[in-house]
């Protein structure tokens, strides 16, 4: 998992260089839209280890967030 979290923190970061040449002023919220979408997946993918939350992740992640959890 360690190496997703990097591919993906190297995504977020090189995203808005790669698309300066093409879209201009628009890579930078094009760029914190991609980065929205990927961590979002990348969260998701870890809470796919741990399905039923006996690990705590679930919790730890909605906690962090501020969200009320829907499995008991």
């Amino acid at each position: 998992m360690q190496f997703v979290q990097t591919l993906v923190d190297i995504l977020v970061f090189l995203a808005p260089f790669a698309l300066y040449p093409k879209v201009g002023a628009w890579s930078v919220p094009l760029a914190a839209l991609l980065a929205y979408f990927y961590c979002g997946l990348l969260e998701l993918s870890k809470s796919f280890f741990d399905i039923f939350g006996r690990e705590g992740y679930l919790e730890q992640a909605g906690n962090a967030w501020g969200i009320r959890q829907c499995i008991p």
